[in-house]
């Protein structure tokens, strides 16, 4: 009798796999997936950041090399700010750095080496502090540089805070 069911076994799983076959058979393929185009988005307007230009004096001098004589001269007049669009702005305070090239030699006296002393001082308003003035004009010379950074500014007769902003840095390297 196994040997009966065995074959009646084998014979219900044949009948069942052809079934499913004729069942498959009468489908069509399926279509692949396909993905959607890509939306074309517009970014939205990105807003131009206007940062103010540093200058000083009357002059409009933006930075670079420049004689001390020059730079005495402007650095007097102050410091002025204005963007591309022509905005003028009023210099609430900033920072004034000054690297100065030194020589120094070792405790034995045989070896120099020339290093760069940094000093750096807060300045309110559009001009340097009285301390920095009463010796700055005589200690720059060919080699050193003054650094105007952290400058904050506001457009003038602006009655709201948002108008207050910091502005660009500037760099000046002394020259003969």
């Amino acid at each position: 009798m196994t040997g009966r069911k065995g074959k009646w076994i084998v014979a219900a799983l044949i009948m069942g796999t052809a079934i499913n076959l004729w069942a498959q058979a009468g489908k069509k393929p399926a279509k692949k997936a396909t993905t959607p185009a890509p939306v074309k988005t517009v970014a939205p307007a990105q807003r131009k950041v206007l940062t103010p230009g540093i200058y000083l004096g009357n002059e409009q001098f933006g930075g670079g090399a420049i004689t001390t004589t020059r730079f005495s001269n402007l650095l007097r007049q102050g410091i002025k700010s204005h963007d591309s669009t022509g905005n003028s702005y009023e210099v609430i305070n900033f920072t004034f750095g000054f690297a100065e090239r030194r020589m120094y030699e070792d405790s034995a006296g045989t070896d120099l080496h020339m290093i760069t002393d940094y000093m750096s001082e807060p300045c309110v308003g559009d001009t340097i502090s009285e301390s920095i003035s009463n010796e700055i004009y005589d200690r720059i010379k060919p080699g050193d540089t003054v650094y105007l950074s952290n400058v904050l500014v506001r457009r003038k007769n602006a009655h709201v805070s948002t108008d207050t902003m910091l502005g660009g840095t500037l760099k000046c390297y002394f020259v003969k």
